[in-house]
């Protein structure tokens, strides 16, 4: 099924609208679109958390932006575990968004390793 909407392309009097079509979801930006993008990973980001809490660590979500606290051995292998949780609602993580902040001390050939064996940038 093809669905046709409205965009509004630029800003104040210079915006035009424009109609764009697409064959499943919503489209970004609208209204539904971050509700039920919530409610989509929802149970995903639950189970993560369920496994970070077992191991004294913590995820944390604002709409579309998740974050998982942990040191390398328990993050990068949980990122793995949080993708393969959105795969089956159809969503994949996009790894060249992915950042992961830690002091350049910290960051020995362990580090490197964990981060290549699930693919991280």
């Amino acid at each position: 099924m093809i669905v046709s909407g409205f965009i509004g392309l630029g800003y104040g009097p210079f915006m035009k609208a424009e109609t764009y079509q697409m064959d499943e979801g919503i489209k970004q930006g609208d209204m539904e679109a971050m509700p039920n993008f919530c409610i989509c990973i929802n149970q995903a980001n639950k189970s993560t958390d369920d496994s970070l809490q077992e191991k004294g660590r913590v995820i944390l979500n604002g709409a579309d932006d998740t974050h998982i606290l942990g040191p390398p051995q328990i993050a990068f292998p949980e990122v793995k575990l949080y993708e393969e949780r959105l795969t089956p609602i159809g969503l994949r993580l996009k790894y060249s968004k992915i950042k992961c902040y830690t002091k350049e001390s910290k960051k020995s050939e362990m580090y490197r390793e964990l981060r290549e064996a699930v693919n991280m940038p």
